[in-house]
């Protein structure tokens, strides 16, 4: 009982610390900036790349080393991590639509850096990006999945190629932009039948694959395969299958 206590007693301080400092018809943003950050919390170098009110406390985003973290600040405090209403992650969604806008805004940059693509008999103008790597396992099954479903959707496919196994990933990545291979000859692995990999080291493919994984690295992208659409909305490979919905 006593522990019980102790802690309403502080989840009540924490909610009277939040609500007490609200001034009606005030910006809670008001005077949020690099500098108040720094004063209340230990970070690097970074860059705000969102604020906005939520309810009575400022929500901000900062970008640190291609990292996005989530704040939330009020006079006098700083609170990191995520924010749910109604269990709805409303910080997540704010995560999701500054990415979108973040894909959609390098969009030809992912268009120069495909290894190839993928144009279906009847293509629709859309397209859908993916990144990948030709060591990961999980990759060759979407993209396995993905043939079929963008032929009836007409949509062409681009793939990029990006490492996430160090030296050896890097040098397969190479070795399938070098190949200049088809979609699905990616998939039937055509590219590993090459009986001297080390022969197939362009320099095109060695700036293109460290362009590659500079742009990953930028767009926040940690795992492969990562998958979206040419308006920057991410595609999760469990909902490939219902990827028709996001086209509507």
């Amino acid at each position: 009982m006593g522990r019980l206590l102790i802690i309403c007693f502080h989840f009540c301080f924490l909610i009277s610390c939040l609500t007490a400092t609200h001034i009606p018809g005030r910006n809670p943003c008001d005077g949020i900036d690099e500098d108040y950050i720094e004063r209340h919390i230990p970070v690097g170098e970074f860059e705000i790349i969102s604020r906005k009110p939520a309810g009575d406390i400022c929500e901000i985003i900062i970008n640190a080393d291609n990292s996005r973290i989530p704040l939330y600040a009020g006079m006098g405090y700083v609170i990191a991590g995520d924010m749910f209403v109604e269990k709805k992650r409303v910080t997540q969604e704010t995560m999701a639509d500054l990415r979108k806008e973040l894909l959609s805004r390098n969009m030809s940059r992912f268009d120069q850096l495909a290894a190839f693509a993928y144009v279906p008999a009847r293509p629709s103008g859309r397209v859908l990006y993916m990144v990948t790597e030709p060591l990961c396992p999980y990759c060759h099954r979407a993209a396995e999945k993905i043939i079929p479903i963008a032929e009836s959707l007409g949509l062409t496919v681009k793939a990029v190629m990006y490492s996430v196994h160090g030296d050896r990933g890097f040098e397969k990545c190479v070795e399938v932009i070098c190949s200049d291979i088809s979609l699905k000859e990616y998939v039937s692995r055509k590219w590993d039948d090459v009986e001297t990999p080390k022969a197939v080291q362009c320099g095109e493919g060695i700036k293109k694959a460290r362009d590659s994984s500079k742009l990953a690295e930028e767009m926040g992208i940690d795992g492969v395969p990562f998958i979206f659409l040419d308006d920057g909305t991410e595609i999760q490979t469990s909902r490939l299958d219902r990827l028709g919905e996001y086209l509507e």
